[in-house]
């Protein structure tokens, strides 16, 4: 009977060794199976920020080239000359002897060119958008850059031997009234025009650039 009894008891434990060994069978794959979704989601999520942070180096190479063909562009020109104008006086330059007894004159015609337009390219700010399609410039006024002679001649003379008119005399009209067409060509509206085209020229350099959208101001 002893016998009996320790042989059941050995069978039920041999059985709830069997159970457990069947348990932790069961439970291998399922550990296995979470343990790969475990490393999956690690891998995306490394995936994912390599991707992101990949991208965005990219990005910022390309703003990075975006801003050199900018400069590279401005840097072509220290000044920028957007509107050369010709013009033509006539200076008269008269001189009379005591009691008006001799007298003499000079009638000179000259041709000028003023040149207006932005001095210094370097001080054009720019800022490109993160999608490298839009860019935003900041000009500066544009100035008379020059005024120049180009020709001149005597039109017209009567010279007296009392009263000569110098070379010296003539040169000196010449240079007043070159100041006073200067000032009269800016109070017309040289350098708005300047301004003007300036902005017209940079908004086809910055579209030929490939720029799709150009604000200036």
């Amino acid at each position: 009977m002893e016998k009996k009894n320790l042989s059941v008891e050995a069978e039920k434990t041999n059985a709830d060794e069997a159970g457990k060994k069947n348990i932790n069978a069961a439970r291998f794959p399922l550990r296995c199976l979470l343990l790969k979704i475990v490393l999956a989601a690690l891998f995306l999520c490394a995936l994912g920020a390599g991707v992101y942070f990949g991208r965005k180096k990219i990005t910022e190479i390309k703003l990075a080239k975006k801003y050199m063909r900018i400069e590279r562009q401005l840097v072509l020109c220290r000044e920028l000359v957007t509107v050369k104008l010709r013009y033509s006086e006539i200076v008269s330059i008269k001189k009379s002897g005591a009691l008006g007894v001799a007298k003499s004159y000079s009638i000179v015609k000259y041709s000028g060119i003023a040149r207006a337009g932005i001095a210094d390219v370097s001080k054009i700010a720019s800022t490109v958008s993160k999608d490298g399609k839009s860019v935003s410039l900041t000009l500066p006024k544009s100035e008379l850059l020059g005024n120049e002679i180009a020709s001149q001649e005597i039109f017209d003379e009567k010279r007296s031997i009392f009263v000569p008119i110098t070379m010296k005399e003539i040169f000196d009209g010449i240079e007043e009234s070159r100041a006073s067409a200067a000032e009269r060509l800016v109070a017309e509206g040289l350098l708005d025009d300047a301004d003007a085209q300036a902005q017209a020229v940079l908004r086809a350099s910055m579209t030929a650039l490939g720029f799709e959208n150009v604000a200036i101001r």
